[in-house]
């Protein structure tokens, strides 16, 4: 295919380049010679332009997102975009939580509002300070300075505006590390840790003996060993009922169990699967 369409735009350009230089006296040897010349050079001209092009946005594009980070970060403000093109700062501290569903996200602020973002969860939380959010589940991320109560099974919100308090599951997969966060961060904040009810013990520990926090890591091995030179983005599509964080402190078990190991540049280079010898 691409081989005939070569063909094709050689033929187009020796035919224009005939009609002109033909009545000059140019050889039809030096014609073809030129025409293959002229389509080399348009379409090396055509591929370093768009290429510049991506590479400008792409450079535009993680220019935007740093800023956006630094700015939300030293002002403790998010920058929500409105339906009329229109962007607006909204302090973290009016935010309650946020959730998604697909390619939406949902803020949801104190006062009641929702403003609906074209943008991922990942993105928030990384936007937003570590020790100022804590990602619960795939679907919810939690400000830390409003929750009211938390245990091992799920998290409860302070009253908001229709003087509910929502409640959020902790998911088993991101257990261990969401108490270790919230257990770092009590000092900072005033919600406390309650006990479980029965029914949430029995529910926790079913959840447990099925799966829990070996079944993420024995994911995450299967999917190297399925895809090597893997890095987290390629494993957060293969496993999307996960974080980021949760993802890297597998990484980082299993770089120390000498299960795995990461080759390459760190832009560039993957994780790999590492045969374990028997003695």
């Amino acid at each position: 295919m691409v081989a005939a369409s070569a063909l094709l735009e050689i033929c187009l350009i020796y035919s224009y380049l005939f009609d002109t230089y033909t009545a000059v006296g140019v050889p039809s040897v030096k014609l073809g010679i030129l025409s293959v010349f002229t389509l080399v050079f348009l379409r090396n001209t055509a591929f370093y332009a768009f290429f510049f092009i991506l590479r400008i946005y792409e450079f535009v594009c993680k220019s935007l997102i740093n800023k956006e980070k630094a700015l939300s970060r030293k002002r403790s403000q998010l920058i929500v975009s409105m339906p009329d093109n229109a962007e607006i700062f909204i302090s973290v501290d009016d935010v309650d939580y946020i959730t998604c569903n697909r390619n939406l996200t949902f803020i949801h602020l104190s006062d009641g509002q929702i403003f609906r973002q074209y943008k991922s969860l990942s993105h928030w939380e990384t936007v937003i300070s570590e020790d100022a959010c804590v990602r619960i589940n795939a679907k919810t991320l939690v400000i830390l300075s409003k929750i009211d109560s938390y245990n091992c099974s799920q998290v409860t919100l302070r009253p908001n505006a229709d003087n509910e308090r929502p409640t959020f599951p902790i998911s088993d997969r991101m257990r261990d590390e969401v108490i270790r966060h919230l257990e770092e961060e009590q000092e900072n904040f005033s919600y406390k840790r309650v006990p479980e009810t029965v029914v949430e013990v029995h529910k926790r520990t079913f959840s447990e003996k099925v799966g829990g926090i070996n079944l993420l890591k024995e994911q995450v091995k299967e999917k190297i060993s399925e895809n090597p030179g893997a890095n987290v983005a390629k494993l957060l599509d293969e496993i999307p009922d996960t974080s980021q964080r949760s993802i890297e402190r597998i990484l980082r078990q299993l770089k120390e169990d000498g299960s795995i190991e990461y080759r390459g540049s760190r832009k560039t280079g993957g994780y790999y699967a590492v045969e374990k010898r028997e003695e």
